[in-house]
């Protein structure tokens, strides 16, 4: 092969020489001059080009593929840095985009104020959690492009979410769970001030509820930062002191159960030595007298029951309760 190519060499630089240019896909699509004119492709992707030259008899040929671009503008993503932010901290936005040089970006803030540049820094303040959404124009010669993006603005100020008391109502001398959620720049302090005047701390709290009054009285959270503060309200039920607390059965899902089966029940209460009468069909005939504070029935007859309990109070009167839950028996 040396000898050939040293040969063809010569031969370019001894005799005259001849080009032949092809352009697949483009205009156009051949020339025969070595200084081709400018060659326009109409279609992106892939394109081959071959040229080939002769010298007297002899020729030789070059294949190349190009790849033909879109030069009309395409805004491929927009990245925010941080990925979310609050709105007194500056946010960073830099976008891909694809398209001929030179590339202009305009960047639309919801305040109606431009940009321009990639990246951008937008300053403190000009974003907020409602007004957020921004557009972005990109232009060159060959047209232009437009997305709009929602960058994740959070707001510094504190903002209370959810707040429960459980269980609401209560009873006195019981045991009552706060818990709260919120949004805003950590840290956070959660200050709940209860029906008696004491404040505790925390986003999940108890307070040992003291002998109050049958009656609402309202319990109050405050969550704070540097931002601010913001304050809500629960009203918290307060029951009559009662000695049965509660009266249920131990169901699995719904209270159904085949006849025959020992059905255990749950009592809560106040009483240190507690001696409770049962009503196990619910027909008003209190029919055992039990001690313990899970007691077990069996029934033997199907049907719908619910069954009461009651209790003899030092002054000779009687507290009674009734199951929150009725009791399927099936045979």
């Amino acid at each position: 092969m040396q000898p050939l190519a040293a040969l063809f060499t010569f031969a370019l630089s001894a005799f005259p020489h001849t080009c032949s240019w092809v352009f697949t896909g483009g205009t156009p699509p051949t020339s025969t001059s070595c200084q081709p004119p400018p060659v326009v492709f109409t279609r992106t992707g892939p394109a081959r080009v071959t040229l080939t030259v002769c010298a007297g008899p002899l020729c030789d040929s070059v294949s190349e593929t190009i790849d033909v671009l879109e030069p009309k503008p395409r805004i491929v993503r927009v990245v925010p840095s941080p990925a979310e932010i609050y709105a007194d901290q500056p946010l960073t936005l830099t976008a891909e985009a694809t398209g001929k040089p030179s590339l202009a970006f305009s960047w639309k803030l919801p305040d109606g104020s431009l940009i321009a540049g990639n990246p951008v820094v937008i300053p403190p303040g000009r974003l907020s959690p409602s007004r957020a959404t921004i557009r972005l124009t990109l232009t060159n010669e060959a047209g232009s492009a437009v997305r709009t993006f929602t960058p994740k603005i959070l707001s510094p100020s504190p903002r209370i979410r959810s707040l429960a008391l459980s269980p609401n109502p209560t009873y006195p001398r019981s045991q009552l769970t706060a818990t709260a959620e919120a949004t805003g720049r950590p840290p956070l302090t959660f200050r709940w001030t209860f029906p008696d005047g004491s404040t505790v701390e925390g986003a999940s709290v108890t307070w040992a509820v003291p002998n109050l009054p049958a009656k609402s009285y309202p319990v109050v959270l405050t969550v704070s930062n540097a931002s601010g503060s913001v304050s809500a309200r629960r009203l918290l039920r307060v029951l009559p002191d009662a000695v049965i607390r509660a009266f249920d059965p131990v169901c699995p899902g719904a209270c159904l159960f085949p006849l025959g089966q020992a059905v255990r029940f749950v009592i809560s209460t106040t009483a240190s030595t507690p001696r409770f009468e049962i009503d196990w069909n619910g027909d008003g005939v209190y029919d055992e007298t039990v001690t313990t504070l899970e007691p077990l029935h069996i029934y033997e007859t199907p049907g719908f029951f619910r069954p009461r309990i009651r209790v003899r109070l030092p002054d000779g009167r009687y507290e009674t309760r009734t199951s929150s839950r009725s009791l399927t028996i099936h045979r």
